[in-house]
């Protein structure tokens, strides 16, 4: 079997079927593509939330900071007391 070589030192063949592509300028705008289409989806999708009122934001604020405060209390008296039960069991042993 003969070897074929190019006429012109370096030059690879190609097909004549279509253009050389440059792989990397494809991705780049497949990406760009697929990210505009993703903020697309989530403007419609934006759309379909209920948004809660201004009245329900306060009332659930004021919920979350009594129930804060309570759990605070509550967590500093079970402290309190396990802090003093060993300092009585410590001072007794």
């Amino acid at each position: 079997m003969v070897e074929h070589w190019s006429p012109k030192p370096g030059v690879a063949g190609s097909s004549p079927a279509g253009p050389a592509i440059n792989y990397q300028q494809k991705r780049v705008y497949i990406m760009f593509k697929k990210t505009v289409e993703f903020f697309k989806s989530v403007k419609k999708e934006m759309s379909y939330v209920s948004w809660p009122t201004r009245a329900d934001l306060q009332e659930g604020t004021t919920v979350v900071i009594v129930m804060s405060i309570i759990v605070a209390i509550f967590l500093s008296l079970v402290d309190m007391g396990f802090s003093y039960v060993i300092q009585t069991l410590l001072l007794k042993g």
